[in-house]
């Protein structure tokens, strides 16, 4: 694997969201690692949320928010990709 690809988030499915965050991110094949996961912080940088990929490669749906009940607010997802790149993209709950 090499640390020069770049991974690709679809735009969430509803931004701005209402409670509930749901994202599609797409990872090339053989570049997933076991530790990659999905983060999502507030605005005041407080962790509330991680995911595992699920799948190694391709498309894949990251359910964040549906149990959280989030408040209205700005918050940033992080791909953190173990010992390489992060991607941040910031969302917006009504």
């Amino acid at each position: 694997a090499t640390a020069s690809w770049t991974p690709a988030w679809k735009p969430a499915r509803t931004n701005p969201a209402t409670r509930a965050l749901s994202l599609d991110v797409w990872v090339p094949a053989g570049e997933a690692q076991p530790q990659d996961r999905v983060e999502l912080y507030d605005i005041a940088g407080r962790h509330l949320a991680s995911r595992s990929l699920t799948q190694t490669s391709g498309w894949q749906s990251i359910d964040l928010g549906t149990r959280l009940d989030l408040r209205a607010g700005v918050y940033f997802v992080r791909l953190a990709l173990y010992g390489r790149r992060n991607r941040d993209i910031r969302v917006v709950i009504l």
